[in-house]
């Protein structure tokens, strides 16, 4: 249900903090942390993880996320030039798995699953780069518009105007 999903995303961006001033614990230093978790976690099965989601356990999805942080960051990583976009495409792909968990099938391995949807997420994160990055007036170069065809830069004769107004 969406309530579930919205549950287990508000509980998964509390304790994995967000991409964008998220905790200590998630990110970078979940790296770190996450072998001690990882041992106990081992011993549950995935779809049981699955199961218990789907029931309405949101811990079990925290618990799938924590499971599988590693090899999910490791293919972000493929498509992503910083530590902020690797964290925004596993953000990403773990909200699609969130809201999408009732229809995983089981046909292949969770893993599987969950490695295909970080990788349209980091598809996504390459191609459509431009809709999220706009240019801010503290930027060097700020263009007038995206196609310069059709730009109209009013200032841009000024300098040469005022130039002949001093020479003449």
């Amino acid at each position: 249900s969406t309530v579930q999903n919205r549950a287990a995303l508000f509980a998964f961006l509390r304790c994995n903090g967000s991409a964008h001033g998220g905790s200590a614990i998630g990110g970078i230093m979940a790296d770190y942390t996450e072998n001690s978790e990882n041992s106990e976690l081992n011993e549950i099965s995935d779809q049981q993880l699955v199961d218990e989601f789907c029931n309405g356990d949101t811990s079990a999805f925290d618990a799938i996320f924590t499971k599988h942080r590693r090899r999910l960051r490791g293919v972000a990583r493929r498509y992503a030039g910083n530590d902020h976009d690797v964290d925004d495409i596993v953000q990403d792909a773990m909200f699609k798995a969130s809201t999408k968990l009732n229809t995983y099938r089981a046909e292949s391995a969770l893993t599987t699953w969950l490695h295909r949807l970080v990788m349209n997420a980091g598809y996504d994160h390459l191609n459509h780069k431009h809709r999220r990055e706009t240019p801010t007036i503290d930027a060097e170069v700020v263009p007038h518009d995206r196609n310069p065809a059709l730009a109209y830069d009013p200032a841009g004769s000024v300098d040469a105007q005022i130039y002949l107004q001093e020479a003449l």
